[in-house]
């Protein structure tokens, strides 16, 4: 799920991601102009979100959530974050 939260109220976008054993990319995109949040898994759109959007300084989260009481867990092999400026 892509989900954000403005500290009030939380959007939330069905990814459509179930697990698996393959290496995925995801990634998320601010646009201001847009008023959006874009999400996507290997460079493919997955889903926006346009309500709710932090107004503040973002935080990213990553968490497994599981639904029954079977051992979880996910590997980050790598983590970027970076903003560009104008």
């Amino acid at each position: 799920f892509g989900e954000c939260n403005d500290t009030v109220a939380t959007s939330t976008v069905d990814l459509g991601v179930t697990a698996n054993t393959t290496y995925k990319v995801f990634e998320f995109v601010v646009d201001d102009a847009k008023g959006l949040v874009a999400f996507y898994i290997d460079n493919a759109l997955k889903g926006t979100v346009t309500a709710n959007i932090p107004t503040v300084a973002l935080q990213p989260i990553m968490y497994v959530e599981a639904k029954n009481a079977i051992s979880h867990s996910v590997l980050v092999d790598y983590y970027r974050l970076w903003i560009t400026r104008t």
